[in-house]
């Protein structure tokens, strides 16, 4: 696979924290199977990493920067984001401000509802970029290393 798999990869990632596309994408699934992928020599695990945080750290600062564009985009009718997937956004961001950006990370549903939620708030560019990168890279170092220790695990019995 080479670096297109990285590539493959992170851009799976990017589109799932993408607003717009993150139904489409089964970005986490990829990412444990690229961690397992490099426990057996495919991927090295360094770079592995580094994909899949740009990706994922990406998608989210374009939906951040989509919901910077205000409700105009959101609500009723409207194919980027219903009213209900706002509020369960706004709840859950209400509910644990910055931090939220962080945990979003890690649950897939709200991965790109978070960001713009954050967008429409009067949090800054800033403040959402440095929650995002440490959520970004915290997301990546963890899901690439689950799919490394299933892919070590699964070499040991012979896999």
């Amino acid at each position: 696979m080479g670096i297109w798999g990285y590539w493959v990869i992170g851009l799976m990632t990017f589109f799932e924290a993408l607003v717009l596309t993150s139904v489409f994408s089964p970005g986490t699934v990829v990412v444990v199977l690229g961690g397992a992928l490099a426990a057996r020599g495919i991927f090295d695990i360094g770079d592995m990493i580094w994909f899949v945080g740009i990706g994922t750290i990406c998608g989210s600062q374009a939906s951040f920067w989509i919901g910077t564009k205000g409700e105009t985009l959101f609500g009723e009718g409207r194919a980027v984001l219903s009213v209900a997937n706002l509020a369960r956004g706004r709840r859950f961001f209400a509910k644990y401000g910055a931090a939220s950006i962080v945990i979003g990370h890690f649950l897939g549903p709200l991965r790109p509802i978070v960001p713009v939620v954050a967008g429409l708030s009067d949090m800054g560019l800033r403040q959402f970029t440095r929650w995002n990168v440490i959520g970004g890279t915290a997301y990546a170092i963890t899901m690439v290393s689950v799919g490394y220790f299933f892919g070590t695990a699964i070499g040991l019995f012979g896999g």
